[in-house]
């Protein structure tokens, strides 16, 4: 059998999606099972030989063991509540030794690329179905036992999709990864599949569409210009739609947020502004946790919990007046620490200056556009963080890991080969 087909690791991918369903109705925690697999499968390649740079990933992923170590001897947080930072560096490694032994990076993104479809499908069929066809509430109530939940967001159409994706926040950032990847940017992209699937991707960030899907898309989409900038008229061309874009959003943004919440129709400017106030209160809220914890507790974090009733626990031992959970990074370092969340990001600054010094000295070509689709999708998910982690949750974490690692691979060969190409070149010019 061969461990490193690219099918394996979409199956794998299929089974964490799968998580939060079989754990409803049956009470397994399928993801625990698969993590504790997982982690036996990283013991079991600790022996084989790497690089630096694997090594280096080793020892992060032990400092975030141990920081897990010293939460549950603290007595407040347990392995199987606090496991997702230290998962998602072990993805990483496991990662990388799976996408440079698989024999074709391409096919590692086609498989992945079916992935997207079935997600954003997905969304789709709830959107299809909740609008046009049944009761807006039926996958709710299908699924409600994982944990869904109705929203009253809708701007375009009469529901959110939200039931079979687990919520609008998902439903819309997958629309938009689906929008970037479809694209036709290259010939071979207008097949019949590409351009329903690219049309598909636009019907589902319609019927789910989130305030911070927009400012994800946009914000990655301005962050590749900036990485990738070459003085040219294209360029040029292209900051220039982005800013008159910006101040465009901008002028009409308090007209949006109207649109957008049933609570601000036929307010003033005062309403509205007091809103958005509250808004950045409630999420800016995690902070006042942080510093009223112990320095123990800032560095390590107090643990996450999907157990029932674990969340209120934690809240009422340290005493929190207030704990909102869905801001994203700001309550990851309440939970999960600033160790970890340190490390987090120096990984993700480091790689994401390396590929954009990558995509600056690529030609255009085939290889540069995919890897340009690539970047911007993984800092869509990233970037959705700053609201609600759609990247870390079951399916999600395992796909973007793997386009992630793929991505990397793919700049370090090409870097190499460029190397190889100008020492071949200036070793002919000394010659002649």
């Amino acid at each position: 059998m061969n461990y490193y087909h690219p099918r394996n690791a979409l199956i794998v991918a299929s089974l964490y999606l799968m998580d939060n369903w079989v754990k409803a109705y049956t009470g397994i925690p399928l993801a625990l099972l698969l993590d504790s697999i997982l982690f036996l499968l990283c013991i079991r390649l600790l022996g084989k030989r790497s690089s630096y740079k694997t090594r280096l990933l080793l020892i992060i992923i032990f400092i975030v063991f141990l920081v897990n170590f010293l939460k549950i001897v603290s007595g407040i947080s347990m392995i199987i509540t606090s496991r997702g930072i230290l998962m998602l560096f072990l993805f990483v490694y496991l990662a990388l030794d799976y996408v440079d032994k698989s024999f074709s990076i391409y096919l590692i993104i086609k498989y992945f690329k079916n992935y997207l479809s079935i997600l954003v499908l997905f969304v789709f069929i709830d959107g299809v179905y909740i609008n046009f066809i049944g009761s807006s509430s039926f996958f709710i109530n299908l699924f409600g036992v994982a944990g869904y939940a109705m929203l009253g967001n809708a701007v375009f159409f009469d529901s959110v999709a939200q039931g079979i994706i687990p919520g609008s926040q998902h439903a819309s950032i997958i629309s938009c990864a689906g929008i970037i990847m479809f694209f036709p940017f290259l010939k071979g992209d207008f097949s019949t599949k590409n351009t329903i699937m690219f049309s598909v991707s636009i019907f589902c960030l319609l019927v789910s569409v989130t305030n911070t899907a927009l400012l994800a898309l946009v914000t990655s989409l301005l962050m590749y210009i900036f990485i990738t900038f070459r003085f040219s008229m294209s360029y040029l061309f292209l900051i220039s739609v982005a800013f008159i874009s910006f101040f465009t959003m901008k002028k009409y943004w308090k007209a949006w947020l109207t649109m957008r919440y049933d609570i601000l129709e036929s307010v003033d400017d005062t309403m509205v502004d007091n809103f958005i106030n509250n808004y950045f209160e409630i999420f800016l809220s995690p902070l006042k946790n942080i510093n009223q914890l112990p320095i123990f507790y800032q560095l390590t974090g107090v643990g996450k919990s999907s157990l029932l009733g674990k969340q209120k626990v934690i809240s009422e031992y340290f005493g929190f007046s207030y704990f909102q959970i869905d801001f994203g990074y700001l309550n990851m370092v309440l939970e999960q620490g600033l160790i970890s969340m340190v490390l987090i990001f120096l990984l993700y600054l480091y790689y994401f200056r390396y590929l954009g010094r990558i995509l600056r000295i690529m030609p255009a070509s085939v290889d540069r556009i995919i890897m340009a689709k690539l970047i911007i999708i993984v800092n869509i998910f990233a970037i959705s963080g700053i609201h609600y982690v759609t990247i870390t949750k079951n399916g999600i974490l395992q796909f973007i890991v793997v386009i992630g690692v793929a991505l990397f691979i793919m700049g370090n060969r090409y870097e190499k080969r460029f190397l190889t190409l100008n020492r071949n070149s200036m070793y002919l010019t000394q010659l002649h």
